[in-house]
């Protein structure tokens, strides 16, 4: 922010002063610092520049006398209003030269803005010289700092001026600046007209060009230039909405023309967007927008397009003002003001809460940062973890086999356990009948051990021919009881003799009948009373009768035959 030589208080009374030693205008420099207030405020100052001889701080420092205050900035305050007082922006232009000129021989007071005070002081003090200003009119001008581009000073450069004159534009030295027409014919007229608008100014009087509102040549051409028409229309639209009293005023091409040139060429006033080429003077559109000022009536809401031709009639300018009709009524265009107040409300709003969303949106990506972090090191842990569980599951691989290994030789164990069991129950059984098995049934009893019995079937129904029916099947021997069941009495017995019956031999000693081998006799058959079989039953009766009596235990009588 350019700061006043009377400087700026804050709330707490604070005060700054610095003087410093003023140099040639010259030397100025247009560097801006931003500087810190107790009210964490922040605002630029212009340093002058530093001179060859100048050295140190002080030669820095030397180039301003100014005094400085801590900077704040507060919202602009609506004084009494002058209807005689004009602040026009852009003074020490070629054309604001010639609207100062024509504004002060009108006898307006004129506060003239410029960037650099001083120089503009020295170039109306040639003016004066020249005969171009007179002393009493030298009187109503009143030199203020402004700049475009610092809208903080625009509402003290404006004061208690009820008119104001924009005749500002980039300048031909900053043609390769593709930043300028932005800055100065958008950004900062747009300012201007905004600080105007808060200070309670009346009439705003805003120089432009042809060819800004539509597309036509050779006014076209000019866009070129980084776009400059497209920025003048926005701050055109600006103007239109702000609620004052506007007048547009877009001349042709002023390069060429001179100030005789309205000797020979009258000016005419068209309506919008009906011109895009033709010239017209400089002092010609001075002497214009001076009449605007002096008659707002006649200029209140219009947009005039200036080109000078020789065969236009010559006209006053009130005329000329008078030839075109308001664009906007005053109730029309306040109702536009309020809708445009409440759309700036509703912005503000929508500022705000985008303002919160982007708060949230930050806190948002700084939780999503975090969380990814988080992430990266879970991925990273993880990766570790499935390193030990890796070495984990080929170790529980091996003890899974390993386990499967010793599973598989317990239940070959308990199988050969069991077998033995089997083995020996069915030895035990035998020797306890008086019997000793043999190494085939022995075997046998193994096997069937190792491989259960099948589920029994369903016993057939008896069959009416004896002869033909099922026999049962045999028992285990490990499940056999003490004694071998008897063989069924054959219905041929009483024509054969009987069964044979099985020879027992004499146990030389009780306590070693296990280890003996018994002989079983074979089955008898059924044709033994054709060979004899009358003689073996009478000598198996004998061997019985000495049994009992050497052992006196009764031997089990055999079951009598049917056919006995």
């Amino acid at each position: 922010m350019q700061l006043s030589k009377a400087g700026v208080h804050t709330s707490a009374g604070l005060r700054r002063h610095a003087a410093f030693q003023p140099c040639r205008p010259q030397l100025r420099s247009r560097r801006r610092v931003v500087i810190r207030s107790e009210a964490n405020k922040s605002g630029t100052l212009k340093l002058g520049s530093v001179t060859k001889a100048a050295g140190g701080l002080g030669g820095l420092l030397g180039t301003i006398t100014r005094t400085i205050g801590t900077v704040g900035k507060a919202a602009p305050k609506r004084g009494p209003k002058d209807a005689r007082t004009v602040f026009l922006a852009g003074a020490t232009g070629r054309l604001g030269a010639r609207v100062l000129r024509e504004l002060l021989a009108a006898g307006f007071k004129v506060r003239a803005g410029a960037r650099d005070v001083d120089a503009a002081k020295s170039n109306t003090d040639i003016a004066v010289q020249f005969g171009l200003i007179t002393a009493d009119q030298l009187r109503n001008l009143s030199w203020v700092e402004f700049d475009l581009e610092e809208s903080d000073s625009m509402a003290a450069a404006i004061g208690n001026a009820s008119r104001v004159i924009c005749a500002v534009g980039a300048a031909e030295s900053t043609t390769l600046d593709s930043s300028a027409p932005r800055r100065i014919d958008g950004d900062g007229t747009i300012s201007l007209i905004e600080a105007a608008s808060q200070s309670g100014v009346e009439q705003f009087v805003l120089v432009t060009s042809l060819g800004t509102g539509k597309f036509g040549f050779p006014a076209a051409a000019l866009n070129l230039f980084w776009g400059v028409l497209t920025q003048k229309r926005r701050a055109e639209e600006a103007l239109e909405r702000s609620g004052m009293n506007y007048c547009i005023v877009r001349p042709g091409g002023m390069e060429r023309p001179k100030d005789d040139y309205k000797l020979t060429h009258n000016l005419t006033v068209k309506p919008r967007d009906s011109v895009f080429g033709g010239q017209v003077s400089r002092l010609q559109v001075a002497e214009l927008v001076t009449a605007a000022v002096l008659n707002p009536g006649l200029a209140t809401n219009k947009c005039l397009e200036l080109v000078a031709e020789t065969t236009a009639p010559a006209r006053s300018l009130e005329d000329l003002l008078g030839t075109l009709p308001t664009e906007i009524t005053k109730e029309e265009q306040e109702q536009l003001a309020e809708i445009e107040a409440e759309a700036r409300k509703e912005l503000r709003s929508a500022k705000s809460a985008l303002a919160a969303a982007n708060e949230e949106l930050a806190i948002s990506a700084d939780k999503v940062a975090q969380l990814s972090d988080a992430l990266k090191e879970a991925k990273s842990n993880e990766k570790e973890v499935r390193g030990e569980v890796a070495g984990i599951l080929r170790e529980g691989a091996q003890a899974k086999r390993a386990l499967e290994a010793a599973e598989t030789a317990a239940e070959k164990a308990a199988r050969e356990e069991a077998t033995a069991r089997a083995v020996l129950e069915a030895a035990k059984k035998a020797g306890a009948a008086g019997e000793v098995l043999s190494a085939r049934q022995l075997q046998e009893v193994a096997r069937q051990a190792l491989q259960p019995p099948k589920p029994k079937e369903e016993p057939r129904g008896a069959s009416p021919f004896g002869l033909f029916a099922a026999k049962p099947a045999a028992p285990a021997a490990a499940a056999a009881p003490e004694e071998p069941p008897a063989r069924p009495a054959s219905p041929f017995a009483a024509l054969f003799g009987g069964p044979k019956q099985q020879p027992v031999e004499e146990e030389e000693e009780e306590e070693e009948f296990i280890e003996e081998e018994v002989v079983v006799a074979r089955p008898a058959s059924p044709f033994a009373a054709l060979f004899g079989g009358q003689k073996q039953q009478q000598q198996q009766a004998e061997e019985e009768e000495e049994e009992e009596e050497e052992a006196q235990e009764p031997v089990p009588a055999r079951a009598a035959s049917p056919f006995a």
